[in-house]
């Protein structure tokens, strides 16, 4: 022990000096290395954060726009002159992008967007049932038109033939006779499909006018039953919260301007 003492007292004094800067350096290094892992373990943290952050946004969005073309569906539904696989088809095209949702959604937003969509998927469902049964009634008024215009060609050809009659000065009592009834006939005819198409057209305007009040006023209440939904979607996205009593508010007050606006057009349409 002896040795290894008065060896130690015999190294030279700029040796321990080297030597304390080498395991300094040394021990400053590593430090240097903890710092740098960790600075790199929080930037990759903060950058799979970053992105999963920007997926969910770009499914939301997504997501929101599969609801938006669904109520403004049910909104057109009531059109009954514009085909319905047109009036859907946006609906229908985006609808599928609602399921990503529960991919990358928490529980908490995932759960709010199932009840949103049942309810959306639901309404929808019982809006275009309602509208094939309106479609049935126009076909009716449809099929009376298209009738009509066939029995006053008929109606037609009768006159046609008896003013060529008293053109030709042709005297042919029976002949004139015959013509005659048939036009009266067809005219009889023509005046009952008429008036039957005429009633039943203004009972499909009435069906129709009370079918668009329901479809706005059913797409006014899936609007504001997105609150939760929206609510959750801007916690998860870390977006500041909504008012929703303002939100309520504006919403509310432009329905009541839509149904303002068609009111007054439905009465001057009936003349009231």
């Amino acid at each position: 022990m002896q040795l290894v003492i008065d060896w130690l007292l015999g190294v030279p004094a700029p040796l321990w000096t080297l030597v304390g800067v080498i395991f300094g350096s040394a021990f400053s290094n590593r430090a240097a290395e903890r710092r740098l892992r960790a600075q790199f373990e929080h930037e990759r943290s903060m950058k799979t954060q970053d992105r999963e952050l920007n997926l969910r946004k770009d499914v939301y969005l997504e997501a929101a726009s599969a609801i938006s073309a669904g109520v403004n569906a049910i909104q057109m539904l009531p059109n009954l002159e514009a085909d319905a696989e047109k009036l859907t088809k946006d609906y229908v095209d985006r609808s599928p992008s609602i399921a990503k949702v529960y991919l990358v959604g928490n529980s908490t937003t995932s759960l709010a967007m199932l009840q949103c969509v049942t309810e959306l998927r639901l309404t929808f469902v019982e809006m275009v049932i309602r509208r094939a049964q309106l479609m049935g009634d126009r076909s009716q008024v449809v099929w009376r038109g298209e009738s009509a215009k066939t029995i006053q060609q008929e109606r037609d050809k009768y006159l046609e033939l008896m003013k060529q009659m008293n053109i030709m000065g042709e005297r042919n009592d029976a002949k004139f006779k015959v013509l005659s009834n048939g036009y009266e006939f067809e005219s009889k005819r023509l005046e009952t499909l008429n008036a039957e198409r005429f009633s039943l057209a203004n009972k499909l305007e009435a069906k129709r006018q009370a079918f668009f009040r329901d479809a706005q006023e059913v797409s006014h209440q899936l609007a504001s039953r997105l609150l939760p939904l929206l609510h959750t979607v801007r916690e998860d996205l870390k977006v500041d919260p909504l008012d929703e009593v303002k939100f309520l508010g504006v919403l509310d007050e432009s329905h009541e301007q839509v149904k303002l606006r068609f009111d007054t057009f439905f009465r001057s349409v009936s003349g009231e």
